[in-house]
């Protein structure tokens, strides 16, 4: 910690026989000569940095708009790269890229222009600053991979790319998955229409960053306890089933009828038995029509929780640290969900004491007598009542979350803004704005802003 800021320090030995006083930036591609992978991507954050800010028009008003961007994707939980959601380096990434395509604009429009080109963008095409450059015939880098989906039949799997500016040019969103991608389209399509209702004098910008109520938006919820004796085996712990948790949302999206979204914001509590604790929750709506002719849609959780939970247990540093760590998986439905998850939501009752627990030793628990070969680890569309373990023949009715779905409107060209600039964003985010340029002007003209958005795909 710095100044109560958690930083990463990264080792890196460069292929020099000592550090010239004359070095003042790595950006230089000659210095990755000859260095193996691990240095590279050790390199490669301060590296992409520098490189964004040198590509952008105005690096005040980029942070400005980066500032606001990111407190809209961390509390409508959309900020995550390990769940899959964009981390730091892709927000900063596609923020810089409006700025690119809009450079006399002001904050306040740069930020409607962000949610609107994102909302829009043909994602079969990959976010990028500037050209991709290979360099295959330079003695030292030509071992270094490349994002290109023309050679690499996996890079053209990749959902939503955006690759990063500094060599080896890389995608910096190959865990989005499938419900992720719908989530994130989601969210574009949700804060254009606030930003859009703010410019019309409608709404207030902090309707824009409003946090999500993902406690009260779904009937029910996975709920992943990781425990530990120690700070130490807790970390290692926490960092490895994390890191993970993506392959558990691939398994679930797979299921037909149910839509998936992992919530990136752990919540630490206090155990009774283990002094370092914190909970993971995924919500889960189930639809209520038939799928494949089944009535009701009965969705069994056992076979994605054991493969999850298979892939936990074949952690490398496991035995080492065998009966100081665990981790708990059960199923919860909204009205039960336990007392730390927030005192803002009314209903706040304790984990029935049936719940099914996956233990990371593999095996599968049901406590209060309950026995495993009768209780099968199930969800419906329907409630449960609360004195009942979830079971594939309980058909009460269930109260339906509402769907998220992916916008329909998406194109890759943007027409030129010819409107007047929004309302100022100068109360909400630190540091100054600059006056709006976006063709108001006595000329009447508008400088380069409505360039389209294929220009740099």
């Amino acid at each position: 910690n710095l100044s109560g800021i958690s930083i990463d320090l990264l080792f890196a030995r460069l292929h020099i026989p000592q550090i010239p006083e004359s070095l003042e930036s790595l950006n230089d591609d000659n210095l990755l000569k000859n260095l193996d992978d691990k240095t590279v991507r050790s390199m490669n954050g301060c590296r992409v940095a520098d490189h964004i800010l040198s590509l952008v028009p105005d690096a005040e008003r980029f942070r400005d708009v980066l500032r606001v961007v990111k407190i809209w994707a961390k509390r409508r939980g959309i900020y995550s790269n390990v769940l899959g959601f964009f981390g730091g380096i892709t927000w900063s990434i596609l923020a810089a890229r409006v700025c690119q395509l809009y450079p006399y604009f002001c904050t306040t429009a740069l930020v409607k222009r962000f949610f609107k080109v994102y909302d829009r963008w043909n994602w079969k095409n990959p976010v990028a600053l500037c050209e991709i450059v290979e360099q295959s015939s330079v003695t030292g880098l030509m071992a270094f991979k490349v994002w290109n989906p023309k050679v690499y039949p996996q890079d053209r799997m990749h959902l939503m790319p955006v690759i990063t500016p500094a060599f080896p040019c890389m995608n910096s969103t190959y865990n989005v998955t499938e419900s992720t991608k719908r989530i994130i389209l989601d969210e574009f399509s949700k804060a254009y229409s606030v930003v859009d209702q703010v410019e019309q004098g409608k709404g207030r910008w902090s309707d824009v960053y409003r946090p999500l109520s993902f406690f009260s938006s779904f009937p029910d919820y996975l709920h992943v306890e990781v425990l530990a004796k120690s700070m130490h085996v807790f970390t290692k712990w926490l960092g490895w089933i994390e890191s993970k948790l993506r392959h558990l949302v691939k398994h679930l999206e797979q299921i037909p009828g149910v839509q998936v979204r992992p919530w990136p914001n752990n919540l630490t509590f206090t155990h009774s038995e283990w002094p370092h604790a914190t909970a993971i929750f995924i919500g889960l709506c189930v639809a209520k029509k038939s799928v494949h002719g089944q009535d009701g849609n009965t969705l069994c959780l056992r076979t994605p929780v054991s493969q999850f939970v298979t892939i936990i247990s074949n952690w490398s540093e496991r035995a080492e640290y065998l009966e100081q760590c665990d981790m708990a998986v059960r199923n919860v439905k909204r009205r039960d969900l336990p007392d730390y998850v927030t005192k803002a939501f009314k209903k706040r009752k304790k984990l029935p004491a049936q719940a099914l627990t996956e233990t990371a030793e593999g095996s599968t628990s049901a406590e209060a007598g309950v026995e495993n070969d009768s209780k099968r680890m199930c969800l419906r569309a329907e409630d449960i009542t609360d004195d009942q373990p979830l079971e594939s023949h309980q058909q009460p009715k269930l109260h339906e979350a509402v769907p998220l779905s992916a916008p329909a409107n998406q194109v890759d060209t943007l027409q030129a803004n010819s409107g007047a600039c929004p309302p100022s964003l100068a109360s909400s985010i630190p540091g100054s704005t600059k006056r709006c340029l976006n063709g108001n002007g006595p000329d009447g003209n508008e400088p380069t802003a409505g360039q389209l958005v294929r220009e740099n795909k």
